[in-house]
C-alpha cells in the first residue's frame, strides 16, 4: 500500500527509505518543520530506541518537536499503538492536534489516515495514535498497551499514575518512553528520577536558548522576565530544578494544604463566619484581599487582586465584601499608610479592623503562624497558581537581628498571612510588637 501511494505521489522507494532512517530530514522535507538545534537533538534522540527525558522551558517547542517524531514513528512502523498522555484530556488533544496538522500538510500522509476523531488517528498501516488524560487518579486510562509513549508535561502528572499506570502500558511491548516537561516545584518525583536514570537519554534546553533563534520568543521572554518571580522563572523558563534549601513553604507543605474540592466563592454561607486579610498595594504592587472561612479546618474561600486602585476605593470594595461574607474581623497591613486608611475602613465596615505593622518581628510571627496552620492542616487552600508560586518563591534569610522573610512578589502571601492571623485572634486584639521596620 505504501509503495503504491509513493508511486502515485511520485516519491521513490529509495527516498522513502532515507526518510525512515532520518526523522530530521522527514520533519524538514515532508512536514515542513525546520527544527532549531536543540530540537534536532530531541529528534535524533527519539531515533535511538532508548527512553528519552527532555527537561526544557515553557514555549520552547517541546510538544511540536515530539509531535513531528510521533508522525514519523507512526508512518514508518506498522501495527503499533502510540499513546500520548498529558495531565488533562484537553492537553493531550492539543498534542494530537499538532500531529494532525503535520499529517494534513502532506498528501501522502493525509491519504494514509483511515480514521480520525478528537482523540484517535488511525493509519492505513494499522498504527493507531491515541491521546489520553492522566486525570487525578489514572483509573480511566488503565488497560492500554503501547509500543511508544509520549508523556507531555510529565512532571505535572502525579508520580503514582506515571509509575503505576503509564509505565506499565509499555511493559509488554517493550515501549520506548519519551517524556518532556518543565521541572515541578520539587526534585522528589518521577520526572526527577527519570532525569537521573543513567539508561535514558537526557536533553536540556531553556526557553532563552530557543529565543536565540526566534525573535518572537525573545520578545515574549522580555515581558515574562519582568513580571515573573525569580524562582518561578528559573523553573518554568530556564527549566532548572530549583533547590528548596531556603524556601519557607515547601512543595510538600503546599501539596498537602491544597484541597482539590475547594473553589473560590463569590459570596459566603450565611451559617458560616469569615475573617479577611488585606495587603495594601504600595508603589507598583497590587492590593490583595484574602477571605478565610473559620472552622476546623479554616479554608481560603476568596482571593481578590486590585491593581492601581486608590485606597478610598479599596475601602468601599472591602465594605462590599464584608456584606457578601459574614466577616467578623479584618486584619490590614498598616505599614506605610498610617492611621487614615484604618480609620476610614473602620467607619465603613461593621466588624473590627486591626492594623498590623510589618516590623521584622511581627513579620516573623505572621509567617510562622501561616506556616504552622498549613503544616498542621488547620488551613486549607484552593489552587491558585499565582498564590502557589508566591508561596513557593517565599524565602528566608537568617540575620543577626533574626529571620528575614522575603518574596519577589508577596502581596498574596501577606494577605493570606494576615487572614490566618485574624483567624487565630478572631475574638481578641492581637499584641502589637515594635521592632525593626520590614
Amino acid at each position: 500500500m505504501v509503495g503504491k501511494r509513493c508511486e502515485e505521489m511520485k516519491i521513490t522507494e529509495e527516498y522513502l527509505q532515507e526518510l525512515a532512517k532520518d526523522n530530521v530530514k522527514f520533519a524538514r522535507e515532508i512536514l515542513r518543520f525546520n527544527p532549531y538545534p536543540p530540537q534536532v537533538k530531541v529528534l535524533r534522540a527519539c531515533m535511538s530506541g532508548k527512553d528519552v527525558v527532555i527537561c526544557a522551558g515553557r514555549q520552547s517547542g517541546k510538544s511540536i518537536t515530539l509531535a513531528a517524531d510521533c508522525v514519523h514513528y507512526a508512518f514508518f512502523n506498522p501495527e503499533k499503538n502510540v499513546i500520548i498522555v498529558s495531565p488533562s484530556q484537553e492537553q493531550s488533544n492539543l498534542f494530537l492536534r499538532k500531529v494532525k496538522q503535520f499529517i494534513h500538510k502532506n498528501k501522502l500522509l493525509s491519504a494514509s489516515v483511515v480514521r480520525e476523531t478528537t482523540e484517535i488517528v488511525e493509519l492505513s498501516n494499522n498504527t493507531e495514535i491515541r491521546s489520553l488524560p492522566s486525570g487525578q487518579e489514572g483509573y480511566t486510562i488503565r488497560g492500554h498497551t503501547a509500543h511508544r509513549i509520549y508523556i507531555d508535561k510529565s512532571a505535572h502528572i502525579k508520580s503514582r499514575i506515571v509509575t503505576d499506570v503509564i509505565y506499565p502500558m509499555g511493559a509488554h511491548a517493550g515501549a520506548t518512553i519519551i517524556q518532556a516537561s518543565t521541572p515541578h516545584p520539587t526534585k522528589r518525583n518521577h520526572f526527577w528520577d527519570a532525569w537521573n536514570d543513567p539508561n535514558a537519554i537526557k536533553i536540556y534546553f531553556s526557553t532563552e536558548e530557543i529565543a536565540r533563534y526566534n525573535k518572537s520568543t525573545a520578545k515574549y521572554l522580555e515581558k515574562i522576565r519582568a513580571r515573573t518571580p525569580p524562582l518561578r522563572y528559573a523553573r518554568e523558563y530556564l527549566a532548572k530544578f530549583v533547590s528548596e534549601s531556603n524556601v519557607v513553604f515547601s512543595h510538600s507543605v503546599l501539596e498537602n494544604a491544597i484541597d482539590e474540592k475547594l473553589e473560590p466563592l463569590d459570596s459566603g454561607d450565611p451559617r458560616k463566619t469569615y475573617v479577611a486579610g488585606v495587603d495594601l498595594g504600595k508603589h507598583r504592587s497590587s492590593t490583595v484581599l484574602a477571605i478565610v472561612q473559620l472552622g476546623k479546618p479554616a479554608k481560603l474561600v476568596r482571593l481578590v487582586v486590585y491593581r492601581k486602585t486608590a485606597y478610598k476605593q479599596i475601602a468601599r470594595l472591602i465594605k462590599a465584601w464584608t456584606k457578601r461574607f459574614n466577616i467578623i474581623k479584618v486584619a490590614v497591613d498598616q505599614t506605610g499608610v498610617g492611621e487614615a486608611f484604618i480609620e476610614d475602613l473602620t467607619e465603613k465596615v461593621e466588624c473590627p479592623v486591626e492594623g498590623v505593622k510589618f516590623t521584622q518581628q511581627q513579620k516573623e510571627k505572621l509567617i510562622e503562624n501561616l506556616l504552622a496552620m498549613l503544616e498542621t492542616g488547620k488551613l486549607k487552600l484552593y489552587y491558585d497558581r499565582d498564590l502557589y508560586d508566591e508561596l513557593y518563591s517565599y524565602t528566608f534569610k537568617i540575620t543577626s537581628s533574626g529571620i528575614k522573610y522575603r518574596g519577589a512578589q508577596d502581596d498574596r502571601v501577606d494577605a493570606l498571612a494576615l487572614a490566618a492571623w485574624a483567624a487565630k485572634h478572631k475574638h481578641t486584639v492581637s499584641p502589637f510588637i515594635v521592632g525593626v521596620e520590614w
